[in-house]
């Protein structure tokens, strides 16, 4: 696990902890948003400029080359820590609660069709 990076735990019915979810996955996350609409601000404020007659409306450009940068610098430290941290189906815990309880069920469960 990577320094700074906190897992926080619940208990499923049976007592066993599971990972509730992964600080550092959900703030990589949040950092590709972020930059994500900081590049569609970018796009959006050049279309305005066009749309207003702006001779020089391809000032945005350098500044969108640089938005898209930071968008797949966000993106990929995301995907690295997923693929890493093996926290890709932790939402909230309640997916891997889910296949454990699955994992305990008997074949002889009414339920299962």
């Amino acid at each position: 696990m990577a320094a700074g990076t906190s897992i926080k735990l619940h208990s499923d019915l049976n007592g066993s902890s599971a990972p509730l979810f992964c600080e550092e996955k959900y703030r990589l996350l949040d950092d590709f948003l972020h930059a994500v609409r900081g590049l569609n601000r970018l796009h959006t404020e050049q279309t305005e400029a066009v749309i207003r007659g702006d001779r020089d409306f391809t000032r945005f450009d350098i500044l969108i080359y640089a938005a898209q940068e930071r968008k797949e610098s966000a993106k990929y430290a995301w995907f690295v820590h997923v693929e890493s941290h093996h926290c890709e189906e932790d939402v909230y815990g309640f997916e891997q609660s889910r296949k454990r309880a699955n994992s305990r069920q008997s074949v002889e469960d009414p339920f299962s069709g």
